[in-house]
């Protein structure tokens, strides 16, 4: 799968300790776009004064990568699937499709675990901890006009090969 990624930083492996300027930025994962063009949009629209250069990470993930993908019912994809069974509370792991997974979690917990609300990043750090390394489709169609393309957050950045690094 290859995957492009619009930075004003310039760097020679990704990270999650920092958070991006994705317009979603709010969880620890790395954001791509499926295609060159979306990348270099964002990046056209982070460069500023002060960050004259930027950059395009054109980018593969290792074969052994575990991608959820949003597109599919969890039984079409059963490697997913058990990773979800065998790590996460029932009322995540039995439901069928990703856009309702947490829908019980919510509804159960109210929304608040230990007196803190449910974020998007803690949905993000329970999948990492269920071994999936990858969400295709993250946003699930709702991207921005200048994305031109589906969006693939990466959890596991260890999974990421940087292919060529392009100033744009």
């Amino acid at each position: 799968m290859k995957l492009f990624h619009g930075s004003k930083t310039y760097f020679s492996e990704f990270s999650t300790d920092y958070l991006g300027t994705a317009e979603s930025g709010d969880i620890h994962a790395i954001w791509f776009a499926d295609n060159f063009n979306a990348a270099r949009n964002h990046c056209y629209k982070i460069r500023s004064l002060a960050h004259r250069s930027v950059w395009v990470y054109e980018c593969e993930l290792l074969s052994d990568t575990a991608v959820l993908n949003t597109n599919l019912p969890f039984a079409q994809q059963p490697d997913i699937q058990k990773k979800l069974d065998d790590t996460l509370p029932v009322c995540i792991s039995v439901q069928s499709h990703y856009d309702v997974l947490f829908c019980d979690y919510h509804r159960y917990s109210k929304g608040i675990i230990n007196g803190v609300k449910i974020t998007a990043d803690h949905k993000i750090n329970l999948l990492r901890a269920a071994g999936i390394d990858a969400i295709s489709d993250y946003e699930r169609g709702m991207q921005d006009s200048h994305l031109h393309g589906d969006t693939t957050v990466v959890l596991t950045p260890e999974k990421i090969r940087i292919l060529r690094i392009h100033e744009v």
